[in-house]
């Protein structure tokens, strides 16, 4: 394991508290690191509406 992906191995564990092994399982699934950028994409419209519902709701 690369330094780099250490550190996100690290980071991963202290923002969900999983365990190292299931961090590791769950980054094996998208190896080239493009998923995110992917789902990004798709997803980043609906969730600012959806965000800006929230905001509007609580104020």
């Amino acid at each position: 394991m690369g330094n780099r992906t250490r550190a996100a191995v690290i980071r991963s564990q202290q923002i969900t508290g999983l365990s190292s092994e299931t961090i590791a399982e769950l980054m094996s699934l998208d190896p080239t690191g493009k998923g995110q950028a992917r789902w990004t994409m798709h997803w980043k419209t609906a969730l600012n509406a959806f965000d800006g519902r929230l905001l509007a709701a609580r104020q």
